[in-house]
C-alpha cells in the first residue's frame, strides 16, 4: 500500500511540475477600417458608422474614425452627400434623400488617404407582411431536455411578383409590468419595458415555385417572463435583401450561432461588399446594407 502511494504521490509531482502556460503566437496586423450601414424606402435619416477593427491585445470597444467624407449614388446620376456628426457616424437629410425601390445604389469614402467604394446594391422591392400571429406552444429547445411552454409568434408573407426572394425579420416589443410591491413614495406602480431582436432571422424562397413564406418563426415568449402578463406589443419589421446580401447575413450567421461543437463551421472573418478602390489590399470589413421595410404591429 505504501509502495502504490508513493508512486502516485510521485505521479502527481511529475504531472503538476510539467504544466507550463502556453501563448500562441500571432501576426499583429494594422487596424482594419469597419463600416457599418444601412439605407432603406424609409422616409428616415439614414445612418453610416464608420470605425476602426482593434487588436488582440487591446481592450474591445468602439474606435471611431474622424475625418471622412461620405456618399452614396444611385443607378439615374444622383449624389446624397452624408454628414458628419461625429464619432464616425455619418447622416443624410431626409428631405433629400429617400431610397427607390428598384434603383441600384453604391456606397462611397474617401479618407486616410484612401478611396473606398461598394459593389452596386440594389433595393429590391418588398411586400407586405400577409399577417403575424402566435400559438401556443412546448418548446423543446429553450432549455435542452425541458419542454418550456410559451407563445410562439409566425409571420406569412408572400410576393405575387416574385421580385423578392430574400427575406430578413427584425422586430421590436414592448411590454407593460407593474412592481410586485407597495411603497407608499412610489406614486406609479405601472412601467413599460422594451426590447429588440438579437437573433439573424432570414429566409430563402429562390428553390420554390414562388415567392411564399408560411410560419416563419418569428420570437418564442417563455411564461417564465412576464411579457404576456399586463399588455404586451411586437412591431415586426420585414426587410426584402438581394442574394449578395442574404449571402452575408447567412454567413454571418454560421459564424456567430453555429460554433462551438465538434462538427461546427470553423469561425472565420465574414466578407464585404466594400473595397480600397486605390490599394485592393488595404481590407475592409462590414456590408453595405440596402433594403425595402415592410412593417406589421
Amino acid at each position: 500500500m505504501n509502495k502504490i502511494l508513493t508512486i502516485l504521490f510521485l505521479t502527481l509531482i511529475i504531472t503538476g511540475s510539467c504544466t507550463v502556460e502556453f501563448v500562441p503566437e500571432f501576426i499583429e496586423e494594422k487596424p482594419f477600417l469597419v463600416v457599418d450601414g444601412m439605407i432603406t424606402d424609409q422616409n428616415e435619416a439614414y445612418r453610416i458608422q464608420l470605425s476602426w477593427s482593434y487588436p488582440l491585445n487591446t481592450p474591445p470597444g468602439n474606435y471611431p474614425i474622424y475625418g471622412f467624407t461620405v456618399s452614396v449614388t444611385d443607378d439615374a446620376g444622383n449624389r446624397f452627400p452624408f454628414t458628419d456628426i461625429g464619432g464616425g457616424i455619418h447622416v443624410s437629410d431626409p428631405a433629400s434623400f429617400r431610397g427607390v425601390p428598384g434603383r441600384k445604389y453604391v456606397l462611397h469614402l474617401e479618407g486616410n488617404s484612401h478611396m473606398y467604394e461598394s459593389e452596386e446594391m440594389e433595393m429590391v422591392p418588398v411586400p407586405p407582411v400577409d399577417s403575424v400571429y402566435a400559438e401556443v406552444e412546448d418548446n423543446e429547445f429553450w432549455h435542452p431536455g425541458e419542454i418550456t411552454r410559451g407563445m410562439q409568434v409566425y409571420a406569412d408573407t408572400r410576393d405575387p411578383s416574385d421580385r423578392c426572394r430574400f427575406f430578413r425579420w427584425e422586430f421590436e416589443e414592448t411590454w407593460e409590468f407593474k412592481l410586485p410591491w407597495d411603497y407608499f413614495k412610489i406614486v406609479n406602480r405601472v412601467c413599460w419595458k422594451s426590447a429588440v431582436s438579437d437573433n439573424i432571422n432570414i429566409k430563402s424562397t429562390s428553390g420554390l415555385a414562388g415567392s411564399s413564406v408560411y410560419r416563419q418563426p418569428i420570437l418564442f415568449i417563455s411564461t417564465e417572463t412576464d411579457r404576456l402578463m399586463r399588455k404586451y406589443s411586437l412591431l415586426l419589421k420585414q426587410y426584402s435583401l438581394n442574394e449578395k446580401e442574404f449571402i452575408y447575413w447567412d454567413n454571418l450567421r454560421k459564424t456567430t450561432e453555429e460554433v462551438g461543437g465538434l462538427y461546427d463551421i470553423v469561425p472565420s472573418s465574414v466578407g464585404s461588399n466594400i473595397i480600397c478602390t486605390d490599394d485592393p489590399s488595404n481590407k475592409v470589413l462590414g456590408f453595405f446594407r440596402v433594403s425595402a421595410v415592410a412593417t406589421s404591429r
